[in-house]
């Protein structure tokens, strides 16, 4: 296990809808690979909200792969989204699962 940071551009409004996006990851060797992700379907289950993207690694290290991660976001706070800052910040742990032809 390994820390990881991202950046995901959502609304409180649409907290719980899909999206699309490129990541690019970074390897301990300094190569890299670039995924496009499509999340597909989230939920809310204990409490926690459990997002799932999937999607090809279309460039760099591992380029035709498949790649799927599962997030359980343990510090959702949506009593957030109604003050004046919003939600700015969630975390928790993140599988990931890689898979080739």
């Amino acid at each position: 296990m390994a820390p990881f940071s991202g950046k995901f551009t959502t609304s409180c409004a649409s907290l719980f809808t899909g999206g699309t996006g490129t990541q690019t990851l970074v390897w301990n060797t300094g190569e890299s690979s670039q995924w496009d992700w499509t999340l597909h379907y989230s939920t809310n289950l204990n409490g926690q909200l459990v997002s799932i993207a999937d999607g090809p690694i279309v460039g760099g290290k591992y380029a035709g792969a498949e790649l799927r991660q599962v997030v359980t976001v343990t510090t959702l706070d949506q009593t957030a989204c109604s003050t004046k800052e919003g939600l700015t910040e969630t975390g928790g742990p993140s599988n990931w699962a890689f898979t080739s032809d």
